[in-house]
């Protein structure tokens, strides 16, 4: 019986049971408790850069002493983190020296931040002292090995920003030097004139758009450009409907947006939050578009000003605008031909005094920063003769370009922080092994949840696919992940980009970013059930208490408290049934017959759109492979050149979601898949330019220069690429997500895209596109695989095969629907009769599964169903 198997194994298994438990800070109240739980490990927040003598770096083992006690009088083994990143490793006294010795890291905008460069040798130094002494305690007090493994620096990402510090400069020049080998060669593919590689400089970007709203890319320049209505009083709590009709040209996705922006009593702004108040363009060009938004302000809000704001370069103009109290109420904003109230505000390109309001025609607003790259965006008004209502021009150029292929260039120097940041942590784990070879040690990547469609913060804060790719002294993959309310895809697709590399992959920080924990049990239960059907072979959730004390100042992370959000019972059945999830695909593989290409490149204002790609087509076409019943293999561009052309022989099928531009390494992958009869399955633009904007040939020829930017009206049919036949230009991953937003409701951390609507067309859309990429499918994988045949688009399947006997299959099924999921049914490979079948229903009950003309019926479970066939 299954049952029993998996409770053997979990009776047996000892101390190598998969690691399950939280991250904890050992001094901070209510640690003892962490006892009550069946939780069998911990991270271990517990070193923290105390030091018993700064001067001499001598380091500190008070807490350490008390909390290894703490842990020999528990059940758990421990994993202490070792603050060997840049971004936890902030001790004021080592900042104090690298200061000194000019060693700091320099933001974008040449400011010196009070922060180590990665480069510091200072910085190096001490760390690998620290690193010695902790080793060394370690070895000598904990006897019994409860010391599992390190963990190589906490949350290892850059402090929001990349390092423009001569240190930095000096170390991307080497770097280019060994991979371009002469100047000229550098000078020919990036479109620069370097009299000698003293002169070589990184691009210099700067962030355009908003973390917390749409889409951002990279510009070379500040911009911003805004017309501002004079501030009216509203009341705090209370809601409004804000409304307005948008037409732009040229802007890249997300830099257009209406906002009313809420001011407390003191005058003060109050930072964009929860559901509120922005709305960000994104209507195809030369197309107007009327949008609205009900949105609620802050409680504390007393005051508003309604804002249209042009955040990267192009042309935007607004018209019919309108603020008022909803449902009923009168517009707030200042009637028509009060334009004297309304301020022009450029702080990308502030001039002493800001420019006079300007009464100009369409074309002449449009034309504002034309011809001069240096020019300043600006702003124009024009009245209707009859009704004097006004529309509001806004125009920015792009800003100098500072090389002719500066996305390229761009490319190389993003790819090179990244690279830099995986070399010091692989540097590291090599350093902690020589110095305790008999303890694992493991990575801890963080702020790297949104790849597959959020790549702001991946571009600028760590890259998951460039260190897993360079950091082979790491034992065991650790990633900090996340869900979304119910989305359990910010999750599962990093599992899916790290489970080519043959590690371990534990979840070193789970939690629901968007909502903290106010969620509820229900989802993260089912996002972490999610990533386990996924692969992930361990799970420590963030955080099992609050910070209190002297460690934090502000409890910012109870939200995020498993101890005082869950309770006794929901700790006990997340950590149990965890444990038994992880316990019964021990022993399988996972079948993943397709490779799903990822377009995450170092997008910038070089790229003709801003982009490399569409970044909610390819998030939807995500969503659309799991929903449609088939899990994929994750890879990057970089993943492509760095391994090699060969590294996708073993897929029958490779999709490949929206993205014109790409590096020709890339580009050869894909050429040869099919050269070698393999599939492409594609959608949106194909791969038509490299990096320099030269064309890659006409294997994959081009298509329509406009594909579908917003709902596919009429349901088209899917073409394949495969050995130079056509490419399809619709994008099918943005049509099957919907409207999508980005959307947070508590937290401190990025909010995700969530869908905001899904109404009965899209419903019937998905159903279609569903079943028309499910057949596709089938005809390239052929007869021998597992075909989900359900239409709901709730349940998730996953297909594990023991390699010691393919006709020992674990079917996985995870519900992420309301209720339960009814009856699912898949259609089995032909040849397949097992004697018997088994579902096992939310770990807790056993039935027989039936099978009819070679389809398998699945009875209903609330949230994971786990079918044996043998």
């Amino acid at each position: 019986m299954l049952i029993s198997v998996v409770l053997s194994m979990l009776a047996t298994a000892g101390a190598e049971e998969a690691p399950v438990g939280f991250v904890v800070h050992p001094h901070a109240e209510g640690y003892e408790a962490l006892a009550d739980t069946p939780a069998n490990a911990e991270i271990a927040n517990v070193f923290l850069w105390r030091m018993e003598d700064p001067e001499r770096e001598i380091v500190a083992f008070d807490w350490a002493e008390t909390w290894l006690e703490r842990l020999y009088q528990s059940d758990r083994v421990a994993y202490p983190i070792l603050d060997t990143s840049v971004f936890h490793s902030g001790a004021g006294w080592r900042q104090a020296k690298t200061a000194e010795a000019g060693e700091n890291l320099v933001d974008f905008a040449g400011n010196e931040r009070a922060i180590s460069s990665l480069f510091s040798p200072i910085f190096r130094r001490s760390v690998l002292n620290y690193v010695q002494q902790l080793t060394e305690w370690v070895r000598e007090n904990d006897t019994d090995h409860r010391i599992a493994g390190y963990l190589d620096g906490a949350e290892w990402f850059m402090p929001g920003t990349v390092d423009y510090s001569p240190l930095a400069f000096e170390a991307f020049r080497d770097w280019l030097e060994e991979r371009y080998g002469h100047l000229d060669s550098l000078n020919a593919t990036w479109g620069a004139e370097f009299g000698s590689w003293d002169d070589v400089e990184p691009p210099r970007g700067f962030l355009l758009g908003d973390d917390y709203i749409g889409l951002r890319t990279a510009g070379f320049a500040p911009l911003e450009v805004t017309w501002a209505s004079p501030r009216f009083p509203i009341d705090g709590g209370e809601r409004y409907r804000i409304a307005g009709t948008v037409l732009q040209e040229g802007v890249p996705e997300g830099l257009a947006a209406l906002h009313l922006v809420c001011y407390d009593a003191n005058g003060n702004r109050i930072a964009y939050y929860g559901d509120g108040q922005f709305i960000w363009v994104d209507a195809p060009d030369g197309v107007a578009q009327h949008r609205e938004l009900i949105t609620e302000t802050p409680p504390n809000a007393v005051e508003a000003a309604f804002m249209m704001r042009l955040i990267g370069p192009g042309f935007a103009a607004f018209s019919e605008l309108e603020c008022a109290p909803w449902p009923y109420g009168e517009s707030l904003l200042p009637p028509n031909r009060e334009m004297d109230a309304w301020e022009l505000i450029n702080p990308g390109w502030r001039p002493e005094s800001g420019p006079e309001i300007q009464s100009l025609s369409w074309d002449e607003a449009r034309e504002l920063p034309a011809g001069d790259e240096t020019a300043a965006p600006g702003g124009g008004i024009t009245l209707d003769d009859t009704t004097g209502a006004p529309t509001f021009h806004l125009a920015a150029p792009s800003g100098p370009i500072p090389y002719e292929h500066s996305a390229l260039a761009w490319d190389d120097w993003i790819t090179f922080c990244y690279v830099a940041m995986a070399d010091w942590l692989n540097e590291c784990a090599e350093f902690i092994k020589e110095q305790d070879p008999d303890r694992s040690v493991l990575s801890y990547l963080g702020s790297v949840f949104g790849m597959h469609c959020i790549p702001d913060f991946n571009m600028y804060w760590q890259r998951t696919d460039i260190s897993l790719a360079n950091s082979p002294a790491i034992d065991v993959n650790g990633i900090q992940m996340c869900i979304a309310g119910d989305d359990v895809t910010y999750a599962t697709h990093l599992v899916d980009l790290a489970r080519k590399y043959d590690k371990p992959i534990y979840a070193t920080d789970l939690i629901d970013f968007p909502f903290g924990l106010y969620s509820g049990f229900e989802a993260i239960y089912r996002g972490t059930l999610a990533a386990v059907q996924h692969g992930m072979d361990g799970v420590f959730w963030y955080t099992w208490r609050e910070s209190v004390g002297d460690f934090h100042h502000i409890d910012y992370s109870l939200e995020y408290s498993y101890s005082v959000m869950l309770t006794q019972e929901e700790q006990t059945r997340l950590i149990r049934d965890t444990k038994k999830a992880i316990a019964a695909f021990d022993g399988y593989d996972l079948n993943t017959p397709i490779a799903l290409i990822m377009p995450v490149m170092a997008q910038s204002i070089a790229m003709p759109t801003g982009y490399g790609g569409d970044l909610i087509n390819r998030g939807g076409w995500y969503h659309l492979l799991l929903d449609a019943g088939y899990i994929p293999d994750v890879y990057t561009p970089y993943e492509l050149e760095h391994h090699g052309a060969a590294c996708l022989d073993d897929y029958d099928l490779v999709i490949v979601p929206d993205t014109y531009m790409l590096s020709r390494k890339a580009y050869a992958a894909l050429e040869a898949v099919a050269a070698r009869g393999g599939h492409i399955l594609a959608d949106g633009a194909p791969p038509a330019v490299d990096l320099q904007g030269e064309p890659l040939g006409d294997t994959m020829p081009d298509v329509s220069p406009k594909a579908l930017r917003n709902m596919v009206r009429d349901l088209p049919t899917i073409v394949e690429q495969a050995q130079a036949d056509s490419w399809e230009g619709h994008l099918f991953g943005r049509a099957y997500w919907g409207p999508v937003r980005r959307w947070r409701v508590h937290g401190n951390t990025p909010p995700p895209f969530m869908q905001i609507e899904v109404d009965e067309t899209t419903q019937r859309l998905r159903v279609e596109l569903r079943r028309r990429v499910n057949e596709r499918i089938g005809q390239y994988l052929g007869a021998e695989h597992f075909r989900l045949l359900t239409t709901d688009d709730r349940a998730h399947m996953a297909v594990w095969t023991n390699p010691e006997d393919p006709a020992d299959v674990l079917l996985a099924f995870v519900h992420l629907g309301e209720g339960k999921a009814q009856q699912q049914r898949v259609q089995l490979p032909e040849g397949l009769t097992p004697d018997r079948v088994t579902a096992w229903i939310d770990f807790d009950r056993e039935y027989e599964a039936t099978i009819e003309d070679g389809v398998l019926t699945v009875p209903p479970f609330a949230h994971m169903c786990l079918v044996t066939l043998q």
